[in-house]
């Protein structure tokens, strides 16, 4: 079965995700721990896709440093559980929301390029 890629409209083969506009499809590999609830909304929000994309790529250890101070005091951090990194990697699926931009930008974050004036 395929579907229409968001970013770039090409046919999209199951298994790929979508692209940023540039043809670069990804494999999609198992589901990780560090993918937040509701996937299906990053297929048409790609705001949204980027900010979870990002969380998945870029996180390594933060989330066990974020919910334990041993690892500031010289100790080792426990893993997180799955529900800790659900709802870490919802959370911040959700700041690429636009009702999660519009939060950001209430507090004063824009969007670099936005503010070029």
């Amino acid at each position: 079965m395929t579907s229409k890629c968001s970013g770039c409209g090409c046919s999209l083969p199951e298994g790929y995700k979508p692209c940023y506009g540039d043809n670069k499809h990804q494999k999609i590999e198992k589901p990780s721990r560090h993918q937040g609830m509701r996937t299906y909304r990053l297929m048409d929000n790609p705001e949204e896709r980027r900010f979870a994309d990002a969380w998945e790529k870029n996180n390594g250890n933060l989330l066990a440093h974020i919910l334990d101070d041993r690892y500031y005091q010289g100790g080792h951090s426990p893993e997180p559980s799955d529900r800790d990194c659900l709802v870490a990697a919802t959370t911040i699926q959700w700041l690429g929301t636009p009702v999660g931009r519009a939060f950001l930008f209430e507090l004063g974050y824009i969007k670099k390029g936005q503010n070029d004036g």
